[in-house]
């Protein structure tokens, strides 16, 4: 909505742009909105991986308080769907900073 008058783009109606705006519920005008609510479930793609703490190290026979070794993280031709699931998370969390 240009300005926030609640025209929507280019004065075609409410609701017919990124619905981010007041005609979406929001409180703040599109321009200053940071995203959508269905983006807000996307940034959470961690937590709905529903994957049970500590499973990858139990399988690699690694205790829980030591990191795994890079080269158990490589997915094996031998490995389950679930094992490969498993090590590629890890292995892309890796690069997280805390």
């Amino acid at each position: 909505m240009p300005l926030g008058d609640r025209t929507g783009p280019a004065g075609k109606g409410p609701m017919t742009g990124r619905k981010l705006g007041y005609g979406a519920g929001y409180s703040v005008p599109g321009f200053m909105n940071t995203g959508s609510k269905k983006m807000n479930k996307e940034r959470k793609w961690i937590q709905a991986m529903h994957m049970e703490k500590g499973a990858l190290h139990r399988t690699l026979n690694v205790p829980e308080g030591k990191k795994i070794p890079a080269k158990e993280l490589s997915v094996k031709k031998g490995d389950s769907a679930l094992m490969k699931k498993r090590k590629t998370l890890a292995h892309t969390l890796k690069g997280f900073k805390k």
